[in-house]
């Protein structure tokens, strides 16, 4: 030990502890964030990430029972940051509509400090990443909420549903539940490009949910893989009440091609 402690000058322990630094500093912050299932998931986004399998992402695995997840983006920035899913244990990525919170249009990207809803119901993974970034800090937080046990979904705030293999069987199979009044001012849906869906909605009172209601568009909404959107609402009120509700559902179903999901947002106010 004497030794060993003649060959380590002062210099040279300065250069241990320099490069043990660094080393934990490498480890803190030039590799991705990934979380286990069901925690919350903290990181920070400092550079451009290419990938969610790339350093610099924040990935949260999520549980079986997910329903919902949030993202909490933290500043200043000035970026554009990537808001993607997994639905084959990181297999492959694609993107994921998020609500901003309270209330807003559902995007996959943000520029701007803000939390977003998204619905996992059939996600593995959820990933935040930077595809340009120039400068600031990028404080990410992600959470998951368990599913509801039904396919009725509280909407007291804009429903953002992530539809897995679309088809056209699926009329009137799942469906929001409203238990006050709202009107539909925006229908947004996306496919992932492999093919498209025409779709429209229902409204009907919840001792009917499996009777014709209220035809809410004119005409079916295509949905195609680089998205689509209508403020055009042939019936938009949906009448909720605190002692009686409304749902509202997908009907009309047609399929061109073989799309793997379908992202559909209905926004009210």
């Amino acid at each position: 030990m004497k030794r060993l402690a003649r060959m380590l000058s002062w210099d040279g322990w300065k250069w241990v502890v320099l490069i043990c630094a660094f080393a934990l500093l490498a480890e803190r912050f030039c590799r991705a964030t990934e979380c286990p299932s069901g925690q919350q998931c903290v990181g920070r986004i400092t550079a451009v990430a290419s990938s969610c399998a790339l350093d610099g992402a924040v990935v949260l695995n999520l549980s079986a029972t997910a329903g919902s997840a949030t993202v909490s983006l933290l500043g200043p920035f000035v970026g554009t940051v990537q808001f993607e899913q997994s639905n084959d244990n990181k297999g492959s990525w694609i993107g994921i509509l998020g609500i901003p919170q309270p209330t807003g249009v559902a995007v996959t990207s943000a520029t701007a400090p803000g939390t977003w809803r998204f619905e996992v119901g059939a996600t593995t993974q959820i990933c935040v990443r930077a595809s340009a970034f120039t400068s600031g800090l990028v404080n990410t937080t992600i959470n998951q909420s368990i599913a509801y046990p039904s396919v009725f979904v509280a909407a007291s705030v804009n429903p953002n549903f992530n539809w897995q293999t679309p088809s056209a069987a699926d009329s009137g199979k799942w469906a929001v539940y409203y238990n006050k009044v709202r009107t539909i001012t925006k229908i947004y849906c996306k496919t992932d490009g492999l093919g498209t869906l025409d779709l429209n909605f229902e409204i009907r009172p919840e001792d009917h949910g499996n009777d014709a209601g209220t035809v809410v568009l004119a005409a079916p909404i295509t949905c195609t893989g680089t998205g689509t959107s209508t403020s055009t609402i042939l019936n938009a009120v949906i009448p909720g009440s605190s002692t009686f509700g409304y749902i509202l559902t997908p009907t009309a179903i047609s399929i061109t091609g073989t799309p793997g999901y379908a992202l559909v947002s209905v926004i009210t106010q």
